[in-house]
């Protein structure tokens, strides 16, 4: 209900400011920004304090080693608060020691779903968009690079530029590669903190008949702004879907963490405040954005806060932006950024790496049997080098 009314309260803003501004319906759909009051980096900071310390309870009530980490945070600041809050009330009205499993498994979706995810989610944005233009251009089967002969219809909504604007994916989606399962850590993130809905919408994505070839889910924006969205630096937020399917968005620069998905917070029992969580992960001041790092064509900055309109273009095969696809990506985006998912993205990556992170979650963040696994990891590096030469040549075929 929190969150259905936040995205009702966006969308009545923003139709009062269309209908009482003459001209600013003239100025978004121009590509003009047009600044609107910046909301707090972190939305009901207060009601979201009190959620993080009936967890931290859980944890010191059920002594559970595994418990909250960076992802834990991310999602607690991020994630619907009617979800986050029926999660806690089902487990306060669950009896021990039931009670203590299923809060084990509720820290184990965020070390073990919400970790290996969230690191493939900036791994996928960086391979399907981290290239320079330069590399797409000379693939003739590119669905990302747009011809210059088409360019003259097609500028991003954002930077008001055309050499640089490419049709890119909302959601990073590679056919091939190591991070294929990725959508599944993602689908359990997403069906656990947020609702069936959100994680139904992301398990489309990989519907069985999908082509890699299909131009569905994706939006015209500056190759350099979707970089910047891949490495956590810049996020935009859905407000209003218009009759013609053209979404209202609002951009925001994140800040920079300092920590790691699968960092610890605290340990059972630690005297740790929601402040000293915060300042941890540089999140002290929640009036505060990230820095601006990019220009517009007329040589202004762009700055948090303002509005655009992301529209569809027939002449280059782009439909208007799915608006539940850009509110995931704006969710996961701020979760990367949070948790610090862009620092050693390399971590777990490999299979032998990744096999014993899960067997740590499921001992309940307690090592185990490090010496029976020894062998097992020296047979698994003798062929690393030829895993890794397999998986780079085949990382690049999706856009």
């Amino acid at each position: 209900m929190a969150a259905a009314q936040e995205h009702n309260l966006e969308s009545s803003l923003v139709e009062r400011l269309l209908a009482e501004m003459d001209d600013t319906a003239r100025m978004l759909d121009e590509g003009i920004p047009l600044e609107k009051p910046k909301v707090d980096y972190i939305t009901d900071i207060d009601t979201r304090r009190e959620i993080f310390l009936q967890i931290k309870k859980i944890q010191d009530d059920n002594n559970i080693s595994l418990g909250l980490n960076a992802v834990g945070l991310a999602i607690i600041l991020v994630a619907p608060i009617d979800q986050l809050q029926r999660i806690l009330n089902d487990l306060n009205m669950t009896t021990y020691p039931l009670c203590a499993i299923v809060a084990a498994s509720l820290f184990g979706t965020m070390h073990a779903d919400g970790v290996l995810g969230i690191k493939a989610f900036v791994r996928e944005g960086r391979q399907c968009h981290g290239m320079p233009s330069a590399f797409w251009e000379r693939l003739a089967f590119s669905l990302r690079y747009i011809p210059a002969s088409a360019r003259r219809s097609a500028a991003c909504p954002i930077r008001g530029t055309s050499d640089d604007v490419c049709r890119a994916r909302i959601i990073p989606k590679l056919c091939r590669g190591t991070d294929m399962e990725f959508h599944q850590y993602i689908s359990m993130m997403l069906r656990v903190f947020w609702d069936k809905d959100k994680a139904q919408t992301w398990d489309r994505l990989y519907a069985r008949g999908w082509s890699p070839y299909s131009l569905e889910g994706r939006f015209l924006i500056s190759s350099y702004l979707r970089q910047d969205m891949a490495e956590a630096k810049l996020a935009l937020k859905p407000l209003a879907k218009m009759e013609d399917g053209s979404v209202i968005v609002q951009l925001f620069w994140l800040k920079e963490s300092r920590l790691k998905p699968q960092d610890f917070l605290f340990k059972p029992h630690e005297s740790v405040s929601f402040e000293d969580v915060l300042k941890r992960a540089g999140l002290e001041n929640n009036q505060e954005w990230g820095p601006s790092l990019v220009f517009r064509k007329d040589g202004q900055m762009l700055l948090s806060g303002q509005l655009f309109i992301l529209k569809g273009n027939l002449d280059v095969g782009i439909k208007a932006p799915d608006f539940e696809l850009l509110q995931i990506l704006w969710d996961l985006t701020q979760v990367a950024a949070i948790c610090g998912a862009v620092n050693e993205t390399d971590d777990l990556l490999d299979e032998g790496e990744k096999k014993d992170y899960l067997d740590y979650c499921v001992c309940g963040g307690e090592d185990g049997g490090e010496g029976e696994d020894e062998g097992e990891n020296e047979d698994e590096n003798e062929g690393e080098g030829e895993y890794e030469g397999g998986s780079e040549g085949e990382s690049q075929g999706d856009e």
